[in-house]
């Protein structure tokens, strides 16, 4: 409770968005160690702005990559982390498996707007570790 009054302002910019989205945070968190012998693990990633994200063993533009995360991008499906993409990781193997993410802004725009979307140069390097012993 504040008993006075106060105003906050806020200025936004106009013009058109140039930067991609960021990955904010990661389930579980990047460099985890997993159970002996995990082979399928369900990984959560976070954005800063509503995306479609994408994953791969090999390091390949968004374009390229083989496997999508099932992404939230409404405006009220925001959380205190971001935006919220789901997948499930499998053919996990023992020890290292490093996994290549890439994602791209404004999902709702399509055909001969898609060109203005903004898609990660680098990749995000997601890694897991598999134990491989019984302790």
């Amino acid at each position: 409770f504040n008993p006075t009054e106060y105003i906050i302002d806020l200025c936004v910019r106009p013009g058109p968005d140039k930067t991609p989205p960021m990955i904010t945070k990661t389930e579980p968190e990047n460099g985890a160690l997993l159970a002996y012998d995990k082979k399928i693990q369900d990984v959560k990633i976070y954005v800063n702005e509503p995306a479609t994200c994408k994953y791969s063993k090999q390091n390949k533009n968004y374009d390229a990559m083989e496997n999508s995360f099932e992404c939230q991008t409404s405006l009220n499906d925001m959380t205190s982390f971001g935006w919220l993409c789901n997948a499930s990781l499998t053919n996990l193997t023992k020890g290292d498996n490093a996994f290549y993410l890439r994602c791209k802004d404004q999902p709702w725009l399509t055909g001969e707007n898609e060109s203005k979307r903004n898609a990660n140069a680098e990749s995000y390097i997601y890694k897991l570790k598999v134990n491989y012993t019984l302790s």
